[in-house]
């Protein structure tokens, strides 16, 4: 029998035309949602859904066709009683109430090209990238509850349509990380991190360079969580950060493509997780085996005598650290000379962590010869010397976003050693309780601190007053 391929091949060209019109539709309709000047609070966006129904209502994707025809709901006019003779209504607020009432009717129309797509299958390879475009402006807009939704049904599609283990999923997950830190999910955050970091592995060797840039950033992570865990087992994430800033300096080794600066970041995160890990002795590690996330860099590193190392060699390794970032930064001919001094400086600073003041006072004196030579010598020094800097200063460069952090706000006398004294809290106030305050004064007290310099020396500040993250 012969069969026409005019008649076979027409209704599949007319479907496959139908599906790219409904994603061209798709795709305005996700940009169209970009309003500008829509800034708010996760919470208040949140509060502000629920209110509005959108949390549990709009961003339904398979909803029925009766949900569709459903009235709109007006947006609320200003109440003309509160307003005072010869006012006019808040401006701001009617905005807002405008851009609300465009977003539901956005989404209201999303809802129903959604279920048009649906209609050549539940998992078509395009929805994906569509929900994805939806999830990411969700985001934007502080509606990290309605984009977890969509993002997770993106996710769910495209592995569907490629594989558990496809890489064009990374993108997804990597915005759903952004989200759940966003909302303050901490745990979830660091459970999907091995999930990304699992998938990456099973697309690339161990060793290959695409993945530092992951584990640098896994690292991190490990130690903001670190310094916001309260409970015994926090060394876990002393622990991850260490086979995983370890797994990315061996691959850094291998890739001699990686610019400088790259590298560089690589050990001052290095010296930093082995200044926390020296924080710890003895019977601390054990719980460090149980860490689900400890093993997934390093496996060899799995051991109770080879964790326990850490606390003894932990500063030979951050001066070690220190050492080759200096040697890079000096060797590398298109380093600028403030990254010398910056690399002298922090030397400097490791130094005074461990108490060893003439070491660190000879790098910091280095450091100002190379400001002294410099012609922005003025303003250099006022940037590193110009008043005291609470320590590890590194970690105000390193540390991620979207992480809630408690300042303490103290007016106190640093020392030319970098020794606090009279100290006088000003936040957290006698509000907050006891306890906050108590730990805020332990972590002042225990503190050390950059001094001041003047004519090239260190020397003692009366009442500064200094804002620093009260570290759990």
């Amino acid at each position: 029998m012969q069969v026409s391929l005019h008649t076979s091949t027409k209704p599949a060209l007319m479907i496959r035309f139908r599906v790219k019109h409904l994603l061209r539709l798709l795709l305005t309709l996700c940009l169209s949602l970009v309003i500008p000047g829509v800034v708010a609070s996760a919470d208040s966006e949140n509060r502000a859904a629920d209110a509005n129904g959108l949390g549990k209502e709009h961003v339904v994707l398979n909803q029925p066709p009766e949900a569709a025809s459903a009235p709109e709901t007006p947006a609320p006019e200003a109440d003309s009683k509160t307003l005072a003779p010869g006012s006019t209504p808040d401006s701001k607020g009617i905005e807002n109430q405008v851009r609300t009432r465009e977003l539901e009717q956005a989404l209201k129309r999303y809802r129903q090209a959604i279920r048009e797509l649906d209609a050549y299958g539940p998992y078509h390879e395009q929805s994906s990238e569509a929900l994805f475009g939806l999830g990411e402006t969700l985001k934007n807009h502080g509606l990290y509850k309605e984009a977890i939704i969509t993002l997770r049904r993106a996710m769910h599609i495209n592995r569907v349509n490629h594989g558990l283990h496809s890489l064009s999923q990374a993108p997804i997950l990597e915005s759903i990380i952004e989200t759940q830190k966003a909302l303050n999910l901490f745990e979830n955050v660091t459970t999907n991190y091995s999930r990304l970091l699992n998938l990456f592995l099973k697309n690339h060797d161990a060793n290959h360079p695409s993945l530092i840039p992951l584990l640098q950033e896994l690292a991190l992570w490990h130690i903001s969580m670190y310094q916001l865990d309260s409970s015994t087992s926090r060394v876990d994430h002393i622990t991850s950060a260490n086979g995983l800033i370890n797994a990315a300096l061996k691959n850094a080794q291998a890739a001699p493509e990686l610019d400088t600066q790259a590298h560089i970041e690589l050990l001052r995160i290095t010296a930093l997780v082995n200044l926390y890990a020296s924080q710890h002795e003895g019977d601390q590690w054990a719980t460090a085996l149980d860490a689900p996330y400890s093993a997934s860099a390093d496996q060899e590193f799995m051991s109770l005598s080879r964790m326990a190392t850490l606390s003894k060699t932990g500063f030979k390794k951050g001066r070690i650290a220190h050492e080759q970032i200096i040697k890079l930064a000096e060797m590398d001919e298109d380093n600028s000379p403030e990254r010398i001094i910056t690399a002298y400086v922090e030397a400097g600073d490791w130094y005074l962590l461990f108490n060893r003041r003439n070491q660190a006072m000879n790098y910091y004196e280095r450091a100002h010869e190379l400001i002294t030579a410099s012609d922005q010598s003025e303003m250099l020094m006022a940037q590193w010397f110009s008043q005291p800097v609470f320590l590890p200063a590194v970690l105000s460069v390193t540390k991620p976003e979207h992480l809630p952090t408690r300042h303490i706000t103290a007016e106190l006398d640093i020392s030319e050693s970098g020794r606090p004294s009279q100290i006088n809290l000003l936040e957290p106030s006698t509000e907050s309780g006891l306890g906050l305050r108590r730990s805020a004064l332990k972590t002042i007290r225990q503190a050390r601190f950059r001094p001041r310099f003047a004519d090239g020396k260190p020397v003692e500040t009366k009442a500064s007053r200094i804002s620093i993250p009260l570290i759990h």
